[in-house]
């Protein structure tokens, strides 16, 4: 009996070139894209462009080069996570529409570094609430209460992009808090905000995705780790 040579749905070279390529698209491509069309103040439509095109874009590796394939397969869980997402999507839009009176009602005025470069304000920006995200996940694995809320964010049987945004809503609130109330006493203007806002669902689609990642930088690293 012959052997039949099993070919590939789509040429290998593709394959290899979205496993080197995603996260640097993620990354550098609507990351950078999120940056450059939030400069504008009044970008909340380019911007949204920009978000969705990443879930279209995470979504289409998770298939082109799944790194678990069953992962790809609902199960009754698509209205759960389209829900959560529109949920906690919809709160950072009420959060960035009500960010201005916020802001001018508690922030230290003449603080924020609205002289420097755009870019260094978002990824400053970027980092320090990120690092509030961080202290909130930590808090939430070692408080009991914070557990509860948390917990459905780890209640999944699959992993995949939209995991990121799988989130109770009050725990939600409780990271968005953490993550924000220092740069809200910086002064923190609203279309900086919006950029941070886009690069943190952009990350969570990223770290969340079902996607086999071929970046020797990272996994040189990580095998000294």
């Amino acid at each position: 009996m012959s052997s039949v040579k099993r070919i590939s749905p789509f040429p290998e070279f593709l394959a290899a070139s979205v496993r080197r390529g995603f996260l640097a698209f993620m990354l550098l491509g609507c990351g950078g894209a999120a940056i450059v069309v939030s400069a504008n103040a009044n970008a909340g439509y380019a911007l949204g462009a920009v978000v969705l095109g990443a879930i279209g874009a995470s979504f289409a590796a998770e298939r082109l080069v799944p790194y678990e394939p069953t992962w790809n397969r609902p199960l009754g869980d698509r209205l759960r996570d389209a829900m959560h997402a529109l949920i906690n999507e919809g709160s950072q839009l009420v959060s960035l529409w009500s960010l201005p009176f916020i802001v001018s009602a508690f922030a230290f005025r003449g603080v924020w570094p609205d002289r420097a470069p755009y870019t260094l304000q978002v990824i400053g920006a970027t980092l320090i609430a990120d690092f509030g995200i961080t202290l909130g996940h930590l808090l939430s694995h070692r408080v009991a209460m914070l557990w509860r809320f948390h917990a459905v964010h780890h209640s999944v049987k699959r992993m995949y992009g939209f995991n990121g945004l799988l989130k109770h809503p009050l725990h939600q609130l409780f990271e968005t808090v953490l993550a924000t109330a220092p740069l809200v006493l910086l002064g923190l203007p609203i279309r900086v905000a919006s950029a941070v806002v886009a690069l943190t669902s952009i990350q969570l689609l990223l770290q969340h995705s079902n996607v086999n990642l071929r970046n020797r930088p990272i996994h040189h690293f990580a095998r000294y780790q």
